[in-house]
């Protein structure tokens, strides 16, 4: 069968593969749709996994083999990647593990890929594949707002409108906030995250990002900023806009240094709170919020491309464009 191999950083080969074989308590599913998730794009980049590791793990598709012993699964079923309890353990350090997680197994950019059946989640039948493989990058959201301190009436920013960005303030929305501020330098990006139900979108190449969103939040600045961008200079910003005792939540990841001066926002006592990844009552909010329609889904995916196009698609990403969530059809 054919996969994408990463090679080396910023290098995947499309190439043929052995097919995957079912074993106790796994499942082979022919693999729909994946996306491409900005934490492959880092590793990627960045060199993060060994030469022969194929990645992928917003996927859906369909049970091509069952496993012994696995119940309740049959050949057909539609599914989807899901997450498997108490997965990164009593302490889990992305660092030492070079953000695998359970990336051990061929991922989802090849036509079939292996999981453990307690990894998969069965696909709602009002939703396309297409829109279920974003279930992952909307669990992030729900997760890192969860974790926050939104309340009802509440002026919140989120920095970055990429797909997490997006899909975070869609999550935001439904918990009512009165005032939701986005920062974006790519216009397509702030359109649409306007039709997504932001009330204003800046520019942060064009005003200071912190003085505006201090003057638009009562001069007092917003209850909780959501760092998606994960850019040098966004931590800080977050940090610095932050109303007194207001919050800052760090769902994107910055993989190169950045740097943050502490004294004021600890002398207003901002809470810190980091967001990794997402836990199964999370898979089960994103997929309640994508089934109603809360969350729209298909405005976030801005282009699907083949196997073969994999390589390019994962070059266009890393550099700022409108581009949005690329899903890959093996």
């Amino acid at each position: 069968m054919k996969a994408a191999v990463f090679k080396r950083a910023d290098l995947l080969v499309v190439e043929d593969i052995p097919m995957p074989k079912a074993g106790r308590g796994e499942l082979v599913v022919k693999v729909h749709y994946c996306g491409i998730c900005g934490s492959d794009l880092h590793r990627y980049h960045y060199g993060l996994m060994a030469p022969g590791v194929v990645m992928g793990h917003e996927y859906s598709g369909v049970v091509a083999e069952v496993g012994e012993g696995v119940q309740g699964w049959q050949v057909g079923d539609r599914v989807i990647r899901g997450i498997r309890a108490g997965l990164l353990g009593a302490r889990y350090s992305a660092r030492e593990k070079g953000f695998t997680m359970d990336t051990q197994l061929p991922g989802g950019y090849a036509e079939y890929c292996l999981a453990p059946a307690a990894t998969l989640l069965p696909l709602p039948e009002s939703l396309s594949d297409e829109v279920a493989s974003l279930s992952e990058p909307l669990a992030v959201g729900v997760h890192a707002v969860r974790l926050s301190s939104v309340k009802l009436g509440d002026v919140v920013v989120v920095l970055g409108a990429g797909p997490i960005g997006l899909l975070t303030l869609q999550s935001v929305l439904q918990l009512g906030p009165r005032l939701l501020i986005v920062s974006e330098p790519v216009a397509g990006r702030r359109e649409l995250a306007l039709k997504l139900g932001a009330d204003v979108a800046i520019d942060p190449r064009q005003v200071d990002p912190v003085a505006e969103c201090v003057r638009l939040a009562d001069g007092l600045g917003p209850d909780v900023v959501f760092e998606c961008a994960g850019a040098k200079p966004t931590l800080q910003q977050a940090l610095e806009m932050a109303r007194k005792r207001g919050q800052v939540v760090l769902v994107a990841l910055c993989m190169e240094g950045c740097q943050v001066s502490p004294l004021d926002w600890v002398g207003r006592e901002v809470q810190l709170q980091c967001a990794y990844g997402s836990e199964p009552v999370d898979w089960t909010v994103s997929l309640g919020l994508l089934r109603s329609g809360r969350v729209q889904g298909e405005p976030v995916i801005s282009k699907v491309v083949p196997l073969a196009e994999i390589q390019a698609a994962f070059q266009g990403l890393l550099h700022p464009t409108d581009e949005l969530q690329v899903l890959v059809r093996p």
